[in-house]
């Protein structure tokens, strides 16, 4: 009885040394200042990131309900203002939501779109840049605003890119609408393009958010090693982990960019993984340092927009 309350008193000692030296390395490393953009080698996402479901259901104005199994597992349910439920992952990728969930009439304020319309002549020697916005828009309309990061400044987003120089593709997506049927939509698109002589290097694929998602997919839809997707806001570990579990790898040249204080992002690392030999090639990541978080993603910011251009010109 002595002998085990000594190994016990040992371990207790070592835990407590253990214990120090993780709070003396994080003290350490709060002090650190950093720049304004931060390349950084990939590296996996941080355990004790807050679950970007749960978060995202309980934005929106619902309230998220922890449900237990009988096994002891447990799962997190959204708990809609109408009564309805969703699973709260389902409600995330947009495959449930509110009743009646068909998309309002275009308005006014959406004209602005009609300019980029996948073309109805293609053109081999352009360059065309997809971008997918992200969900605040299918679920607001134009405008979008956040009471956290503001106006969604979905036009002027689409003015910058055009400006470098490329052909701009974009539409609002209907309420709700199924990541998987719309990454198939872009993918049929990308191949139009493929057929009508454009060289892959020259297209690029940008998602914001649920639209990073999308793009995840058309990545892997697709299995070129060539085109050029920009992931903005993106790669939670949870959701890296259910990408892992679907079989959902990437291909083509791979960026991912997020802001150092986003809640919803991670690193792509383990996907990037996952995906060797699945055709992926070139894939980077940058920290930007802007500290808006999720916020960066509604504005035409140039600390996103520039490495945009960069990686869709290389």
């Amino acid at each position: 009885m002595v002998a085990g309350n000594d190994r016990e008193g040992k371990m207790n000692t070592r835990i407590q040394m253990i214990s120090f030296v993780i709070v003396l390395l994080a003290s350490c490393s709060a002090l650190q200042t950093q720049p304004t953009i931060e390349y950084v080698s990939t590296e996996p996402a941080q355990a004790n990131m807050p679950n970007p479901a749960s978060a995202f259901c309980e934005q929106q104005g619902n309230r998220l309900e922890i449900r237990t199994a009988a096994d002891g597992s447990q799962s997190g349910v959204c708990i809609l203002p109408d009564g309805g439920e969703c699973d709260e992952w389902a409600y995330f990728r947009g495959e449930c939501g509110p009743a009646s969930p068909t998309a309002s009439p275009a308005s006014d304020s959406s004209l602005f779109l009609t300019q980029y319309i996948f073309p109805t002549s293609i053109d081999p020697a352009k360059r065309y840049m997809f971008y997918l916005h992200g969900r605040i828009i299918e679920d607001q309309g134009i405008p979008a605003v956040s009471p956290e990061y503001g106006t969604y400044e979905y036009e002027a987003i689409l003015e910058k890119l055009a400006r470098y120089g490329f052909t701009v593709i974009s539409e609002q997506r209907s309420k709700d609408s199924n990541s998987g049927k719309y990454a198939e939509r872009v993918v049929g698109q990308v191949k139009e393009l493929l057929n009508g002589g454009v060289p892959a290097q020259n297209i690029t694929v940008v998602g914001a958010s649920k639209g990073a998602s999308i793009a995840i997919l058309v990545s892997n839809f697709l299995e070129n090693k060539t085109i050029n997707f920009v992931l903005l806001g993106s790669c939670h570990a949870d959701i890296v982990t259910e990408f892992k579990q679907e079989g959902v790898s990437l291909s083509g040249n791979v960026l991912l960019i997020n802001d150092y204080d986003d809640e919803f992002s991670g690193s792509c690392e383990e996907l990037y993984q996952f995906s060797e030999g699945k055709g992926l090639a070139r894939h980077e990541e940058i920290v930007l340092q802007v500290g808006t978080g999720h916020g960066i993603l509604y504005k035409p910011l140039d600390e996103w927009i520039l490495p945009t251009v960069r990686w869709a010109t290389q």
